[in-house]
């Protein structure tokens, strides 16, 4: 947003009559709104010189911003229950441990079964959901998620009342109907941000998704520290946010993108101008996204499988999913889930349920706040190589550290070793934390929103979601039988490797997509083939 095209963007005005059905009674016009904005650039190279903290000012005050702020705000609410629902296994697992045979999950089957069902959800949700946002938009998809959500919640609360064998069924079908609101939520949050969310801001807002979920993994963590607050509590305040995350989605508008696809033009413009307000140039920004369209226009699922063929399709789906891999595989899932009982293994920790909520949800939300805010600055590929290279090392001493704790390093019934560098193990959880917050939790989710082509976005968004949660729930689901097998340092070590493998590709495969609208990162794609054609 900016006057870098005044007098074209007056001469598009003043071709395009029908323009004015855009605005709103006592909005001013485009054409009023250019002759007040000042020839200040966002790309101006003297900014440039000053520095990226001067750009990231400027196009926060460019443009409207209470608008995109509300959306994202009530958008992440979505995420927020989703991050709850991850973090949910840690604290209730314990209280779920009875000595009553019918209701008990003490066997290790059925811890697994408990938390693998979130990601075999997910993977569910989130390939309905890839269909569901090209034929019912963005929105109305995002707002259905409050249904999954509130069923699941809700047996999980009535299945207090249950005793015998219906017990364990009852909070099966409840976890998986919130795995499966999690992966539907994880698809649409990110692509409603990405798409309403100018290219400057882009990345700072989308970012948000993340910050929701590790706030919603501190809060369930929060509570269930306090060891009187039973299962079935925890399971009412997601039942208290769901109805209000509905009521305040209805005002959202639809994203100018999937109007525009839908030949609902001047419903686009309107939401361009709710979204950039009076001062910027939209008629420059939905020019763009009517030739992008027209140069792909949207098809059917079986049909955007079939252009996964052309290279500059397969190319960023082929990051993404890479990218998504890299992120689950790295372990994070199974450090969430199995928090308290990795923090019991460490010798010293006498309360770890409040250590878990402290070190791993505290640290999150920190980590992840400034993640938001360098997401603009410093840029993707940047943040990502970073955040590999911590996760690596710190996975790597993780492993050191209980590798140590064995024979013939140290006696079995010796404490003084555990004591001794218990620092170590602490200091590598919170690396390996902030390692994911800053960069690896978000931007993999922000990434696959940009490169995806419009053409088949759902269908593209969608697969790279499968593959997430796919992944999510091997990792989750054999993660104990995988501890026995290789050891818990075997286990850390192997994430350590994923992570450097991940640093690797970001250096030689990721594009940089700070600042460039969606347009001009699907011409990237298009523009590296053409040549490698010629």
């Amino acid at each position: 947003c900016g006057s870098r095209d005044l007098i074209q963007s007056r001469e598009m005005t003043a071709q395009e009559p029908e323009i004015n059905h855009y605005f709103l009674e006592g909005t001013p016009t485009v054409s009023q709104s250019l002759e007040e904005t000042s020839s200040f650039e966002i790309d101006n190279p003297i900014i440039d010189d000053a520095g990226r903290w001067a750009r990231f000012k400027a196009a926060w005050a460019r443009n409207r911003t209470w608008s995109i702020t509300y959306t994202t705000l009530v958008a992440v609410m979505g995420t927020l229950v989703s991050g709850y629902s991850l973090g949910f296994s840690s604290p209730a697992l314990p209280d779920l441990k009875t000595d009553d045979p019918d209701t008990s999950f003490n066997k290790t089957l059925h811890q697994d079964i408990f938390s693998a069902l979130i990601p075999i959800g997910g993977l569910t949700g989130g390939a309905v959901a890839g269909w569901l946002v090209e034929l019912l938009g963005r929105k109305v998809t995002l707002m259905l998620t409050s249904i999954p959500f509130t069923f699941g919640w809700l047996l999980i609360v009535l299945s207090h009342g249950l005793r015998g064998f219906a017990f364990r069924p009852i909070i099966y079908v409840g976890r998986f109907l919130t795995g499966f609101g999690t992966g539907y939520a994880s698809l649409c949050v990110p692509l409603i941000i990405s798409e309403s969310a100018p290219a400057s801001l882009r990345g700072f807002f989308s970012a948000f998704a993340q910050l929701a979920v590790t706030v919603g993994i501190f809060l369930v963590y929060a509570i269930g520290a306090f060891e009187v607050v039973t299962y079935y509590w925890l399971a009412v305040v997601p039942l208290i946010i769901l109805p209000l995350f509905v009521i305040l989605m209805i005002p959202l508008r639809e994203t100018p993108r999937w109007l525009v696809s839908k030949g609902k033009r001047l419903q686009a413009g309107r939401t361009l101008l709710w979204l950039r307000g009076g001062r910027c140039n939209i008629v420059k920004e939905q020019r763009l996204i009517e030739k992008s369209i027209s140069d792909s226009t949207g098809v059917g699922v079986l049909k955007g499988i079939l252009e996964l063929r052309k290279k500059e399709n397969f190319h960023p789906l082929f990051v993404a999913i890479a990218l998504m891999l890299f992120q689950q595989f790295s372990g994070i899932n199974a450090i969430i889930f199995y928090s308290e009982e990795i923090l019991e293994r460490i010798g010293s920790i006498k309360n770890p349920r409040v250590l878990s909520t402290l070190a791993i949800g505290g640290v999150q939300v920190v980590a992840t706040v400034v993640g938001v805010i360098l997401a603009d600055l410093a840029g993707r590929r940047k943040l990502l190589t970073v955040g590999a290279f911590g996760m690596c090392v710190s996975m790597a001493t993780l492993g050191l550290y209980y590798f140590l704790n064995t024979e013939p390093f140290c006696h079995p019934d010796s404490s003084k070793c555990k004591d001794d560098l218990t620092w170590l193990a602490i200091v590598s959880l919170m690396i390996y934390i902030i390692g994911f917050s800053i960069a690896w939790g978000a931007l993999p989710w922000v990434i696959t929103t940009e490169i995806i082509p419009l053409r088949i976005r759902g269908v593209g968004v969608g697969i790279a979601t499968f593959i997430n949660w796919s992944s999510a729930a091997v990792v989750t689901g054999f993660f104990a039988e995988y501890v026995k097998l290789v050891k818990i340092w075997g286990a850390f070590w192997s994430f350590s490797v994923v992570m450097l493998l991940g640093l690797l590709f970001t250096l030689v495969f990721v594009p940089e997509t700070k600042g460039k609208s969606l347009e001009d990162v699907e011409k990237l794609f298009k523009s590296i083939h053409r040549t490698s054609v010629n």
